[in-house]
């Protein structure tokens, strides 16, 4: 896995912060102001815009709580990144998904560091 070494160094001083709310099931959650660690990627490479996609027709959503955001082929590939295959590991790390406990942004944070190359 990899990624522009500048871009994950931002998202991992976002992640570590303390300045985003950790949510589940979406990147935002406008209703709860909640990121998943996805989203905090999302925000931060956007620089503090957005950009959510509905699973069903990956088209733009206006945020409303009934769409559960997830990123698009598109936003991976505009940032270079080289992480798709993996995001479902980290989605399980924030989640708590599949009887795993829910980890941390810090946690999350160190997981990043440990395992996606900046390129």
């Amino acid at each position: 896995m990899k990624m522009p070494k500048e871009l994950k160094a931002r998202w991992l001083k976002a992640l570590r912060s303390g300045k985003y709310k950790q949510g589940t099931g979406a990147l935002y959650n406008p209703e709860e102001n909640s990121f998943c660690c996805l989203g905090v990627l999302n925000h931060v490479a956007l620089d503090g815009h957005i950009e959510i996609y509905s699973p069903d027709d990956n088209t733009p959503s206006d945020g409303s709580p009934e769409f559960r955001a997830v990123p698009s082929e598109t936003f991976y590939d505009r940032f270079e990144c080289d992480f798709m295959t993996d995001d479902a590991h980290l989605i399980q790390m924030n989640d708590g998904a599949g009887g795993e406990w829910q980890h941390d942004f810090k946690s999350i944070a160190d997981w990043i560091a440990k395992n996606i190359k900046g390129i």
